[in-house]
Formats: C-alpha cells, sequence, structure tokens
C-alpha cells in the first residue's frame, strides 16, 4: 500500500464504507513486517472487502507480533491475555485456545490435552474471565508480576 499526503481521490474519506474502493487488497506483511497469511488461518482471498479474509489476515498477524514478542531473549516480556466473556452481542464467542497460545501459557491444553506451550519463548498467563471473575484475575496478575520483579 502507498500513503499518500492528502485526500484527492480517496473514497474511504467520504465514508469508511468504501475503504476496499481505495485499498482493494491487502499486503502479505503488515506495517510491522508479520505475515498476514499464515500461520492461523489460510486467507480465503487477500481482498479487502472480505470480512473473513480481513479477520483472518488480523489474527494471523496479532500471531506472529506475540510470538516474536516472545522470543524477545534481551527483555523477556510477558505477554498477559484476559479473555472477558461477556455475553454475546451478535459476535462469536472468544477463542480461548488462540488467546491462551498469544499468551504462551505454560497450563493451557488444546481439546486434545496437548500443551500449547512454546518453549524458548517467554512464558505469559491467559485468563479466562467473567464479569463476575474480572478482579480476581487483576489480583493474580499482580501476583504474578510481583513474583516476577527483578528478572
Amino acid at each position: 500500500m502507498t500513503l499518500v499526503d492528502n485526500r484527492d481521490g480517496c473514497r474511504f474519506s467520504e465514508n469508511s464504507r468504501f475503504f476496499s474502493s481505495d485499498a482493494s487488497i491487502f499486503p502479505e506483511r503488515d506495517a510491522y513486517g508479520n505475515s498476514t497469511t499464515g500461520p492461523v488461518y489460510p486467507l480465503p482471498s487477500i481482498s479487502t472487502s472480505n470480512p473473513r479474509a480481513v479477520r483472518y489476515a488480523a489474527i494471523n498477524a496479532a500471531d506472529n507480533m506475540a510470538a516474536r514478542i516472545r522470543k524477545d531473549s534481551a527483555i523477556h516480556p510477558m505477554l498477559v491475555v484476559i479473555g472477558l466473556n461477556e455475553p454475546p452481542q451478535a459476535g462469536e464467542p472468544l477463542d480461548a485456545g488462540w488467546l491462551a497460545a498469544i499468551a504462551n501459557d505454560v497450563t493451557h491444553r488444546d481439546p486434545r490435552g496437548v500443551a500449547t506451550f512454546q518453549a524458548g519463548q517467554t512464558a505469559g498467563k491467559y485468563y479466562n474471565t467473567q464479569p463476575a471473575t474480572l478482579a480476581s484475575a487483576f489480583q493474580d496478575l499482580a501476583s504474578q508480576l510481583a513474583n516476577r520483579k527483578g528478572r
């Protein structure tokens, strides 16, 4: 994609629904170099007018960014992911498996019982919460961070 300094001929500036008129396909890599084409979901297309393709590309880019962050051997960042399960509002439920994989939670197992932890990457924590359990998740997180202090 090419960025321009003005709005001449830009349909998106008129209405956000016209985005695909200005950018009909999305790139194979995001602005930070993360692949949009895998590994979580294969893309049905690279069209910005295909909602599923855009969603899958965003998930792939986020997954690749999280892997890059977890591999940082200088600061060993810990990713914490909080999945707040609100009642669905015409949406879809959280993907707890993917969110736990993003965090690289040592305790998480996929539906077949297989660990999703990536050795050689910093371990994180996934909290699968409800509104009523959010406070306890934050308390546990504070404890986790206090125990991590000085690493």
